[in-house]
């Protein structure tokens, strides 16, 4: 096990490893960039600034976020270099633009690992969160002012933290463990501010439905036949007829007054094979 110190240590790391190569000033920018999210985040900063909030609307994807952080990434330019920084240096001006980006990118690697090793082994976490850091499509895109990357982050850290919220990490695969809210809702959150980047991020959520169907593919008695075909008369008798035969047979003393069942009285089975049992 890690102390805190080293964790600690070993996240810096990470995060430097993840940060610098997304935050590395690049001369080139992309024809997305040029034609398109340096003058929507500066129109959407303009629609702030005079109050109409009509100028925020600035594409179909929506690309909310993705303006957010290129309208920071001006007031940092206008900051450094002063109210005319993109006149004077435009080059420096979109390297503003893009940086608060890379942070949330390299943030959301860091981040990711408090989930991961929940799920798996510290060693197994580790390794996946330095994979993601230094991946190179993953690092190409997530040092440019565009809304793939930073879709690509709140969808990875929505459908990890849906995972935690379920207990996939949990020895039995967390099909009898009570859900985690507190980590549903930040799945929640996360995964409403991809969506509010690109729409195509609501796709976790059906993503995480079919990892929960998968879950339960072992132990379908657990919630299909007790939740849908067996009505609480059935399983009421089923569980009275129980208690009969393990008062017959002496298994409770509770049940020792009770009456011998018949001689063909059988356990109710479940339409899976199983057999419901009264828990002693």
């Amino acid at each position: 096990l890690l102390s805190t110190r080293q964790v600690m240590l070993l996240m810096l790391v990470l995060f430097l490893v993840a940060l610098v190569p997304r935050a590395w000033p690049n001369p080139v920018m992309t024809t997305d960039e040029q034609a398109f999210w340096v003058n929507r985040s500066t129109n959407f900063l303009n629609g702030l600034r005079t109050g109409d909030l009509s100028e925020t609307a600035q594409s179909f994807h929506p690309g909310v976020m993705t303006n957010w952080l290129g309208a920071s990434g001006i007031l940092l330019s206008e900051a450094v270099n002063g109210p005319n920084a993109r006149a004077d240096n435009f080059q420096a001006h979109v390297a503003a633009m893009r940086f608060p980006l890379a942070l949330v990118n390299a943030l959301a690697v860091v981040g990711s690992f408090f989930m991961l090793r929940r799920l798996f082994d510290v060693r197994l976490a580790l390794l996946a969160c330095f994979l993601w850091a230094v991946e190179p499509f993953l690092v190409a895109h997530g040092g440019i002012l565009h809304v793939d990357a930073i879709t690509t982050t709140f969808m990875m850290t929505s459908f990890l933290a849906g995972l935690v919220a379920f207990n996939f990490g949990a020895p039995d695969g967390g099909a009898h463990q009570p859900v985690r809210w507190r980590w549903l809702v930040l799945s929640a959150v996360l995964g409403a501010l991809g969506g509010v980047t690109k729409f195509t991020a609501i796709g976790v959520g059906g993503i995480l439905g079919l990892c929960l169907i998968y879950q339960y593919r072992r132990s379908p008695r657990d919630w299909l036949p007790r939740a849908v075909w067996m009505s609480p008369s059935r399983r009421a008798a089923c569980l009275q007829r129980q208690a009969l035969l393990r008062g017959a047979r002496g298994h409770d003393e509770r049940w020792r007054s009770w009456p011998a069942p018949p001689a063909t009285a059988r356990p109710c089975a479940d339409p899976w094979g199983g057999k419901w049992r009264l828990r002693g």
